[in-house]
């Protein structure tokens, strides 16, 4: 093994302890009433737009691999969007999953895909978060492990549930309750970062590309 091999070698392990695992969405074909109904009903209603939102994202806690699904097992969350192009509106709901929250369940667009969750590998902190976060967790990294980390070290991009954003600057969104550093739930490719807080389950935040 030559010098470059060992310094990558010594960067994997002391990053080892950032690195979080992730799933990617597989096409599974679902026959479940609950889950598949469709009736009419009323959608939210973008403030700017006036137009009903869309459905974009819809995960129900008890369906979800460990440990996400300890995490949320009793909640349904649902991320709605206006379809109108560059408006900010979106609606991030994380509710109990209740009889009472049927409803929602079966207000899916028909379009909606509906997926299974396999466990894909695991994710490292973007480059810059990844030197902040040793920094914050006391792991010291030489000169040389640092200058590789760029090349060395990085999230998945596309769809994922769980692991690390594939952006910069993530860590700077904090939850309005506390103010902890909100952490990724779900990674859209063409639409943003689902982000909860570990404490405050109900708080969602979306931060779109």
């Amino acid at each position: 093994m030559d010098a470059l091999d060992e310094l990558a070698q010594s960067l994997l392990i002391k990053t080892e302890p950032l690195s979080l695992a992730y799933w990617r969405p597989q096409p599974a074909e679902r026959q479940d009433a609950f889950l598949g109904s469709q009736i009419e009903a009323e959608r939210p209603i973008c403030p700017e737009h006036k137009g009903s939102l869309h459905l974009k994202l819809q995960l129900v806690g008890q369906t979800l691999p460990e440990p996400w699904q300890e995490r949320f097992y009793d909640k349904l969350i649902q991320l709605w969007l206006c379809p109108e192009p560059d408006c900010p509106e979106y609606l991030a709901d994380s509710c109990l999953l209740t009889s009472q929250s049927e409803h929602l369940l079966r207000l899916a667009d028909k379009g909606l895909q509906s997926v299974d969750w396999q466990l894909a590998g695991t994710d490292t902190p973007m480059p810059e978060a990844c030197r902040q976060l040793c920094q914050e967790q006391e792991i010291w990294l030489t000169e040389a492990e640092s200058a590789l980390v760029d090349q060395m070290v990085g999230a998945e991009s596309g769809d994922k549930l769980g692991g690390w954003p594939d952006a910069e600057h993530m860590l700077e969104a904090g939850c309005l309750s506390c103010g902890q550093a909100m952490q990724l739930l779900v990674q859209l490719a063409q639409t943003g970062y689902l982000c909860y807080c570990p404490h405050h389950r109900e708080n969602l935040i979306l931060i779109k590309r």
